[in-house]
């Protein structure tokens, strides 16, 4: 992951700050911030220390209906937030600016390192869930998983007006998806 300022894994809303939800490094140290707002005003989840440079890394948010929002390495907790609270619900809007790898923010940078596959559920995997899918991957038909990206076989190009690269060590870019209604 790239030591800049404010770099982004992801971040789907409609601008900054729009209802977004992104998970990114702070600022210039290894903390992974989860960040949701709800319209202007977000509420964020760090975990400390939580990436480690030149090291493969599976990360995964999850936030309950009732607002619990976790945060996991490599299918383990490593942050949660304290108890249920309504401001990580994420507002039920329409996305339609969704960057992997990149920022509705112009001061923050673009993701640099590599990225296997991004998967966006409509419900809240258990932690189960998540200690299998570090485990043994994702096949792409499970309950509740609205799409799964598997970043290293994008090309350039796309429909419906997409496009996207394979994030790398060499090149890196960000990634807009034409995913809606993302909560």
């Amino acid at each position: 992951s790239n030591t800049a300022y404010n770099t982004n894994f992801f971040d789907f809303g409609n601008g900054s700050p729009s209802n977004n939800i992104e998970l990114q490094r702070g600022n210039e140290t290894d903390d992974l911030i989860l960040y949701v707002y709800r319209g202007g005003s977000s509420k964020s989840l760090k975990a400390v220390k939580a990436i480690t440079l030149n090291t493969w890394q599976y990360f995964s948010v999850t936030i309950t209906p009732s607002g619990l929002a976790t945060i996991y390495k490599n299918g383990i907790q490593i942050a949660q937030s304290q108890g249920n609270n309504p401001a990580f619900i994420p507002n039920n809007v329409d996305r339609y600016t969704n960057y992997v790898g990149g920022s509705h923010w112009s001061q923050d940078k673009l993701f640099q390192g590599q990225m296997a596959d991004l998967s966006v559920w409509n419900r809240a995997i258990s932690a189960d869930d998540v200690r299998s899918a570090y485990t043994s991957g994702l096949q792409g038909n499970e309950n509740g998983l609205v799409q799964l990206y598997r970043l290293g076989n994008l090309q350039s190009g796309g429909n419906n007006g997409t496009f996207g690269y394979y994030l790398n060590a060499v090149s890196y870019t960000h990634l807009t998806l034409p995913t809606k209604r993302i909560v």
